[in-house]
């Protein structure tokens, strides 16, 4: 079995449960495609933390090698995440921490 990320395998439950639904309801595949896919982004973790921009990482890197996002899309979200990178750099050590 393959061991995935933990957010990346969210995401893709995310996906089959959305495109599961808008199978039951007897939507042509590429509705059930798209709507797979905005619940792939829609479960993406938040750009806050660590591990979270790390998970969006890994979670868009999927998204574009299953075809559910383009690469200019893409792009835009691995910009994001970049930003986000950077300003938990800026952040003062303790504020870096997590929650314990």
């Amino acid at each position: 079995m393959i061991q995935r990320n933990p957010a990346v395998q969210h995401c893709i439950e995310a996906r089959n449960l959305a495109m599961e639904e808008a199978r039951s309801q007897k939507l042509e595949r590429y509705y059930a495609e798209r709507a797979g896919n905005r619940a792939f982004l829609d479960a993406m973790p938040d750009l806050s933390g660590h591990q979270n921009v790390t998970g969006f990482i890994a979670c868009t890197a999927y998204a574009l090698l299953i075809e559910a996002i383009d690469e200019r899309q893409s792009s835009k979200l691995l910009y994001a995440a970049q930003v986000a990178l950077s300003a938990l750099r800026q952040l003062p050590k303790e504020e870096q921490r997590p929650a314990a």
